[in-house]
């Protein structure tokens, strides 16, 4: 993994999710582009030429992460023209190449009905990028442990892991996968991949309504550092962001969740 990618909105993150991000940074060597969306104001509002835009943008990210240690760290601050940010990044990545982009989800606030917001949201739906959710106010700590949830474990390209494999790599990081055998399982489900396979330190296997109700079943018994699951069409996560934010009544993770992105 090279590149990770930190969009930052009008909302200022928490001090304690850019210092996840940053560690994380750090210890898979990778370099971090944050980012923020500007757009260019026409000339004929009679702002002077000499404004530009993306230099106060570029300032204004500076300016937040000046709180922080970033010695040893590749952070690259990078403005971005435009509105929308699927368009952007899309863009973006086409140029650098990005292998995750790190987003963080609505307060945990009762009152707060939706865990992913409609940009959030959009990212992690719209991006081939694989997407790492790090819930508010996550204090960092190493990767020992990652719980991985599937239907099937079939793996149509083995690129889709790449995020997994320099995780457990770097961490020295101990995968548990979670086979979850829902209603519409199919026989050819069980069929696994090599290149997953060679990742996998345990291997269990339930029976359950959906991915969800089957993760949500073993979380306390692996109490793990980090929740990896796929994206896939038709799949139950495909679903959950059919529109683009997320309720907090259908999905909700208080742990970092690494959504790997697989492309057919």
């Amino acid at each position: 993994m090279k590149t990770i990618f930190l969009p930052l909105g009008n909302q200022t993150l928490s001090k304690t999710n850019v210092k996840y991000i940053l560690e994380l940074a750090r210890v898979l060597k990778a370099t971090l582009y944050v980012s923020k969306l500007y757009k260019e104001p026409a000339r004929s509002g009679g702002l002077p030429k000499t404004l530009n835009v993306s230099q106060i943008t570029a300032q204004e990210i500076e300016e937040q992460l000046s709180a922080f240690n970033t010695e040893g760290i590749k952070v690259r601050v990078k403005p971005l023209e435009g509105d929308d940010w699927v368009e952007a990044v899309g863009k973006f990545h086409q140029k650098t190449n990005l292998d995750l982009i790190v987003l963080t989800p609505k307060h945990h606030n009762v009152n707060q009905a939706n865990f992913l917001g409609k940009t959030a949201g959009s990212l992690l739906r719209n991006t081939e990028t694989a997407v790492l959710v790090v819930p508010v106010d996550y204090e960092y700590k190493p990767i020992s442990r990652i719980l991985m949830a599937v239907k099937s474990g079939i793996v149509h390209d083995k690129r889709t892991l790449d995020p997994l494999r320099t995780i457990k790599k770097r961490y020295k990081a101990d995968v548990r996968l979670l086979q979850i055998k829902t209603p519409n399982y199919l026989p050819e489900d069980s069929e696994f991949d090599a290149n997953l396979g060679e990742l996998v330190d345990t291997y269990k296997s339930t029976e359950n309504a959906t991915v969800f109700q089957g993760l949500l079943e073993h979380l306390n018994e692996n109490k793990p550092d980090m929740i990896c699951v796929f994206k896939r069409k038709r799949g139950f996560f495909e679903k959950l962001w059919d529109d683009d934010s997320v309720k907090k009544a259908d999905f909700e993770s208080r742990t970092p969740l690494l959504v790997l992105k697989e492309q057919q």
